[in-house]
């Protein structure tokens, strides 16, 4: 999440999510509103389970990421055979504006990715998605910068930390880019007193109005489901404006009371 990271972190969370359901013969139940291009996912080929079925979560390939790694966890995650993997941000080097740089990048993330026996659900982070270029090749490549689905009746919600106007999205974007400088030593200063330190954005993120209302929509639709997961990359809840996750809140408050 934050730039300062020095190490991998391939965060392995595995969780449970119990159902009253009994193995189908068909497939299990997956709902979404994708309905055409691209998708975020790479599969809906999931295994049948009994009575309840599992999750993992990866975050943070960035900041150092030491090569064999994330292929160990890719393998260990096999092992643990989750019924799906979802990820919550920067999965790529990213903070470029070198198309061809980032689709160099995606092309390497998918491959090993690939190699997971279950599916995939991506999610963006500050390193994937903070300048239009980004987000126009994720776009190409996986659809929307966020997005919810249904699995069994359990509820995910896929949150965009890095929403702005455009306008705000290039300032944030070329003042990280000047305090990177100072981090890999191109330039002499110090990291605490740059823009990009101190502007709030670079540390809870922000999301629109829109994407406010799609997931105000969402959970409006699904009232009734057992249970609901808020994934996203920075921490919306620390902020307390129209951007931070405040308002989204208290409709799930209102869904879950």
């Amino acid at each position: 999440m934050q730039i300062l990271s020095t190490l991998l972190l391939t965060l392995l969370f595995f969780a449970q999510c119990q159902t009253s359901l009994k193995q189908k013969e068909n497939n299990p139940a997956f709902v979404h509103d994708n309905n055409s291009g691209p998708t975020p996912w790479t599969s809906t080929d999931f295994e049948l389970e009994e009575e309840y079925f599992t999750f993992a979560i990866i975050s943070d390939l960035t900041g150092g990421e030491r090569e064999g790694v994330y292929n160990t966890a890719v393998a260990q995650l096999n092992r643990l055979d989750p019924t799906f993997v979802l990820s919550v941000g920067d999965l790529i080097e990213g903070a470029t504006e070198d198309t061809l740089q980032l689709i160099k990048e995606w092309d390497s993330f998918d491959k090993r990715t690939s190699y997971l026996n279950m599916p995939f659900f991506h999610l963006g982070g500050n390193h994937d998605l903070t300048n239009p270029t980004m987000r126009k090749v994720w776009q190409n490549r996986y659809g929307n910068t966020y997005y919810h689905f249904v699995y069994e009746n359990v509820l995910f919600l896929m949150l965009d930390s890095e929403d702005f106007g455009e306008e705000r999205m290039l300032e944030i974007y070329h003042a990280r880019t000047e305090a990177m400088k100072i981090i890999r030593g191109e330039v002499e200063g110090n990291f605490e007193e740059t823009e990009y330190y101190n502007m709030f954005e670079s540390k809870v993120g922000g999301m629109s109005v829109k994407q406010f209302q799609y997931f105000e929509n969402v959970l409006n639709k699904y009232p009734n489901v057992k249970w609901t997961f808020v994934l996203m990359h920075k921490p919306l809840w620390m902020r307390e404006d129209e951007k931070g996750l405040g308002r989204l809140e208290k409709v799930l408050d209102v869904e879950t009371s």
